[in-house]
């Protein structure tokens, strides 16, 4: 069951899911779902991101869940015959590392996406360059300024 909860998350990724999404995909109740999700969190092998609107966390909204970790994305993926776009394993990584910098991170959406939303600091990741513009405030990561990024937020 856990390889199926995964390889539906990997499918989905990095789009935000519900427990009833990740439940109806496996073909189990969305407590089920629930349940797999917390204890893959447990495990530390997923992270979530659940969403942020006005300052306050909107508990019902649907959450961003990534893997926490490059080598673990590939392993899961080997095992499950489902890979991730390469946007979502960049978007994990970002994640990854401001959650492990600031103790814990949201997203927001409305129009726009921003995937992580973290002590005043707004970032969008993109695969390529973004298509649309994003207001001042939100910083867009692409392949090419990542890794700066990441070396930058320490």
């Amino acid at each position: 069951m856990a390889a199926a909860v995964l390889s539906s998350l990997l499918r989905k990724a990095p789009s935000p899911l519900s427990y009833s999404s990740i439940g109806s995909d496996v073909g189990v109740s969305y407590k089920t779902g629930r349940d797999y999700l917390e204890v893959l969190r447990g495990l530390m092998v997923i992270g979530e991101a659940p969403f942020m609107e006005a300052g306050a966390i909107k508990w019902r909204k649907e959450r961003k869940y990534f893997i926490r970790d490059p080598f673990l994305v590939r392993s899961l993926a080997g095992w499950t015959g489902v890979g991730p776009l390469p946007g979502a394993i960049y978007e994990w990584v970002v994640q990854e590392h401001l959650l492990r910098r600031f103790g814990s991170i949201y997203y927001w959406r409305d129009g726009y996406e921003v995937d992580a939303l973290v002590d005043g600091l707004e970032v969008e990741v993109k695969a390529g360059k973004p298509h649309r513009r994003y207001p001042k405030d939100v910083l867009v990561l692409d392949e090419e300024n990542l890794a700066d990024f990441l070396a930058v937020i320490v």
